[in-house]
């Protein structure tokens, strides 16, 4: 597990580097803005809970999403993990999408696991940005969260009985 874990440091700090660099670029280019704004009646996402990765209000607000234009390339990664096989191809810290092969998720793991890594309405950084649950797969924006929200979920994940995971890139939902 150390290549994986390595592996998720190194893209996690490629990730929050490009991510300071926009929100430093967003707050020269508009008079009020803020970055990891959080947003309720979100349709579609876990609690309805969203964080925008900036919001500007120069007299219209206007939610601003990252689009990284570079991501580490690595060869896909396959490691046991506990009682699990743990298979990566591609890993995006803003568009997580894990695969798993449970049909339904212990509510109250996935419920603590969000309260704690989207944290409370004044948690300003370190945070997730959204969780989608649909069959069998999680959609997740980590935002600035640390590496260990991505092990938790992966240990919440094996403790649930999932067998087989596999991570890859996919098509989180950006609000525009």
């Amino acid at each position: 597990m150390t290549d994986f874990g390595d592996l998720v440091d190194r893209v996690r700090k490629h990730y929050v580097e490009q991510f300071e660099d926009f929100v430093e670029k967003q707050k020269k280019i508009c008079t009020v803005g803020a970055a990891e704004v959080k947003l309720g009646g979100v349709d579609g996402v876990f609690k309805a809970s969203y964080c925008v990765d900036f919001l500007s209000n120069d007299g219209q607000l206007k939610l601003i999403e990252l689009v990284p234009d570079r991501y580490l390339s690595f060869d896909r990664l396959v490691a046991e993990c506990g009682r699990m096989t743990l298979q990566v191809a591609d890993l995006r810290w803003d568009d997580i999408v894990i695969d798993h092969d449970v049909d339904v998720l212990p509510a109250d793991a996935v419920e603590a696991w969000f309260g704690r890594w989207y944290g409370s309405d004044t948690q300003k950084t370190n945070m997730i940005h959204s969780l989608l649950i649909e069959p069998r797969c999680l959609s997740i924006d980590l935002g600035t969260a640390p590496s260990e929200a991505l092990f938790d979920m992966i240990d919440l994940l094996e403790k649930a009985g999932v067998k087989a995971l596999q991570i890859r890139a996919g098509r989180a939902r950006v609000l525009n």
